[in-house]
């Protein structure tokens, strides 16, 4: 009697084991790739929701179509995540938190847009300023730049700084003048 519990018990055990080998395989292929190509289109938007608004901070991005493009991409990766998940009956708080942490991120790049939209209006502003200073034939960005940034001989204290300090202060030599190209 004993041999014949342990032969049972052997023997369920062993229908035990292959159906849950059987359950473990999932021949959905198709169903598979789908979903693991939504967790890239993510992935993918993301990173290029963040080279986009680099590049428009810094300047070389003229106009937020490419960053609304990106933003409309993470949408849309969400809301297909949000379908396999409904159809696999997968938990949908990890779900729900990536939602709120995507619509956090859209409303942070609104905001981005508009500080960097006023940013730019006002470099372009102050770069055409009726009342500063214009030298005849030479009016691109990059003489505003060389006029806004100190030269070295105008750092270096005059004599009459240095005699009036009373010999305090060490008096450097002086620099050679700064030429423009």
């Amino acid at each position: 009697m004993r041999w014949f519990a342990g032969a049972l018990a052997v023997l369920l055990l062993l229908v035990l084991l292959t159906f849950l080998l059987l359950r473990g395989i999932w021949t959905d292929e198709a169903r598979y790739a789908l979903e693991l190509k939504a967790l890239s289109d993510f992935s993918l938007a993301e990173a290029s929701l963040n080279r986009d608004i680099l590049e428009a901070r810094a300047g070389l991005l003229r106009n937020y179509d490419a960053i609304n493009t990106d933003v409309d991409a993470l949408d849309n990766a969400l809301a297909r995540l949000r379908d396999y998940a409904k159809e696999r009956a997968f938990d949908k708080a990890t779900l729900d938190r990536l939602a709120r942490l995507v619509a956090q991120r859209e409303a942070l790049v609104e905001s981005f847009k508009t500080d960097n939209a006023v940013l730019a209006r006002a470099r372009a502003s102050s770069a055409t300023k009726p009342n500063m200073p214009r030298r005849e034939g030479r009016s691109s960005p990059r003489s505003f730049v060389s006029r806004s940034i100190p030269r070295r001989d105008r750092l270096v204290p005059s004599r009459s700084i240095w005699r009036s300090s009373r010999g305090r202060l060490p008096l450097p030599a002086r620099a050679p003048p700064h030429r423009e190209r």
